[in-house]
Formats: structure tokens, sequence, C-alpha cells
């Protein structure tokens, strides 16, 4: 059996991949099944010839190629980005992975290798409903599909599940289990702020443990944590060490008017219905949505397309009550959209007042 050059070089490259992929990575057991899954290959395509009554020569029957050693097939970046572009708004937020992935691509046109560069520890700060969790698995499946980590699979964590039940190995051992689980893939760790409203000693624990994994498993996977601006800063003051560890913060700002009315026109369209009669109306409900407390965006678009959807239904079966000739419209009407709007930021200005309210107790206390 033997290896022509293009699959010697496949072998090491798919040898390489499997290292980093793999916490217990082994060099002998790992090579001798991918040599097993190739020779399976070969008599594959041994058969196939034999089929098509081609002749087989010696040569063919005892050579491995380089497709033999073929990774799995994996998405390309393209067909990541077409999803990113696809988002409505962040247009900082794509802009700074432009940059990155033109990093990238520039270092594997000059030959070198892009993982000396690569900032492998990513934060993601936003308001509320910005998409931070959505970005992070399409930031995780980018960078898998440029190789930059081996899987886009993605573990998903929050701040307040770090903390363990006892001060010390406890919490230690939940994040170190947390990297192994993500080796070789993403790590997405959300509500990072929580760690920093934890007790002294547990969040002390927690930061030291982050430390010593980024510093001691650095390019063995992508780590990406997200929470609001100032609820980041305060996770990031835990430790001194943790600000120089993130080399990309990407900021994730709220959907304009503009954008959540797209977004919303979306949403609607894939449940049938159109919303092109009352556009002008819905942009600017959304501006006055947008100037009030609490604004989810991202979030609050998709509780009004279901909420929408559902009345604009009710509607027409509370009209075939009445007229039981009345046909159905996929077209909204002006008077639902001005009532959910209505009902969504009546509830938000409530909620806010007796948030408010709530403060003020607490702080004559």
């Amino acid at each position: 059996l033997t290896l022509s050059d293009d699959a010697k070089r496949a072998l090491l490259d798919r040898v390489e991949h499997e290292r980093r992929r793999m916490a217990n990575f082994g060099n002998a057991g790992t090579t001798e099944k991918m040599l097993d899954v190739a020779e399976d290959k070969k008599e594959l395509r041994i058969g196939d010839r034999r089929e098509k009554g081609i002749e087989l020569t010696k040569e063919f029957a005892t050579t491995l190629i380089a497709e033999d050693f073929a990774r799995p097939h994996s998405e390309t970046p393209a067909a990541v980005w077409k999803e990113i572009d696809a988002l409505e708004g962040l247009a900082s937020a794509k802009a700074q992975l432009r940059e990155i992935c033109d990093a990238i691509e520039w270092d594997r046109a000059m030959k070198k290798d892009p993982l000396a560069a690569f900032e492998p520890y990513i934060i993601l700060d936003g308001p509320p409903g910005s998409g931070k969790t959505e970005l992070a698995g399409l930031i995780i499946r980018l960078m898998a599909a440029y190789d930059m980590i081996a899987s886009p699979e993605m573990t998903k964590s929050e701040g307040a599940e770090l903390q363990g039940k006892y001060v010390g190995s406890d919490t230690t051992d939940k994040v170190r289990n947390l990297g192994k689980r993500a080796w070789g893939a993403g790590l997405f760790m959300d509500e990072v702020g929580a760690i920093a409203e934890s007790g002294g000693d547990f969040k002390k624990d927690v930061a030291a443990a982050l430390l010593t994994m980024t510093e001691n498993h650095r390019g063995r996977f992508l780590l990406i944590v997200a929470d609001y601006a100032d609820r980041v800063d305060n996770f990031l003051a835990m430790n001194d060490g943790l600000r120089g560890r993130f080399g990309v913060r990407i900021h994730l700002e709220a959907l304009s008017a503009e954008s959540a009315t797209r977004l919303l026109g979306k949403k609607l369209a894939s449940q049938g219905l159109a919303m092109t009669k009352v556009e002008h109306v819905v942009a600017a409900e959304f501006a006055r949505l947008r100037a009030a407390p609490d604004w989810s965006s991202g979030r609050d678009v998709r509780t009004l397309a279901n909420t929408i959807a559902k009345a604009h239904k009710a509607a027409f079966q509370a009209a075939r009550r009445n007229d039981p000739t009345a046909q159905p419209t996929n077209e909204i009407g002006e008077a639902t959209v001005r009532r959910v709007f209505a009902k969504l930021l009546g509830d938000r200005l409530v909620d806010h007042a007796h948030s408010k309210c709530g403060h003020a107790h607490g702080g004559e206390k």
C-alpha cells in the first residue's frame, strides 16, 4: 500500500485538524483510523471501476490518494456570510468581522499561518434583543468555515451557571469542564455580568480559572462572551488580566426604526402575511416604540410579528362571524397594527413606571 505525495500532505493536514479538534489526541490511534477509512474509500473506487469495466492497474489498486483523507464536508465562508449579511442592522459588527476575515485571507494568500495573528477570544456587547446569541453562533460557524477552529459546534453557558456549590475547586472544575466540552469548537458565555455580581471568592475563582484556561489552551477553541456593555465592563474589572485576554470587542447596536420595519416585514412574510399597505404606519410606530424605555430591538420585533399575526387572524374570524361570505386576506390592516403597537407600548410604560417605583421604595429603606 502506498500514498501519493498529495495523499501524504492530505493525511498530515487531516492529522493536524484532528489534533486541534480533540482534547485527548493520540497520533497512532487517530492515524490508524484514518488509514482504515482511506482504504475503505479506495475499495469503493476499485469497485466503481470494475462496475464500469475499466481495467485495474496494480498502482491504482494499491495507492491511496488525497481524496481518501478528505475531511467531512463543511460549509464555506461565503455560505455563512450570506446569513450574516441577511441580518438587519449591525453594520459596525459586520465591518469588524470583515476585517478579521480579510486578515485571514491575506495571511493565506501570503502563505502565512493565520492562526499566528488570530484573536480567539471575542466580546459581544449590546442592548437586549440585539442578536448577540445569533451572531455568536454565526461567528463560530464562520471561523470553522475558515478552518480557524475544527468544528462549528457551539457550547453555550450563562455566567450564573459557573458558580459552583463550594468556593475553590468546584467552581474551577466547572470552568475547566466547559473548556473541555468546547475543545476544537466554540464556547459562548452569555450574561457574563452575573459572574461579577456573585460573591467575592466565587468571582475570583471564575476569573482565575478563565485566565488559566485561555492562557494554557490558546488556539484550541474560540471563546465569545456577551452581555450589556456596562455588565461586560464589570466582568472585565474582576481581574486585571481579563481585559488583556480579549483581543476583539464588537458592539451590536439596537435596530433602527427602518431596520425593525424591514425585519417585521420578513417575519410576517414567513407566516404568509404582508404589510405593504401599512409600512409607513409600522415605521412611525417603531419610531415611537424605539424612543420608549426598554426597547428590546429584535426581541420586540419577534413579539410584534407573532401578536400581529394572531390579531389579524382573529379579526378575520370576527368578520366572518358577522358576514359568512367574508374572504381572508394576507394584507395586515392599519387598525390591527396600531392596536398591537399601542398595547406593547402601554405595557412597556407601565412596567417601567413600576420599576422606577420599586427602586424609589428600595432607596427609602
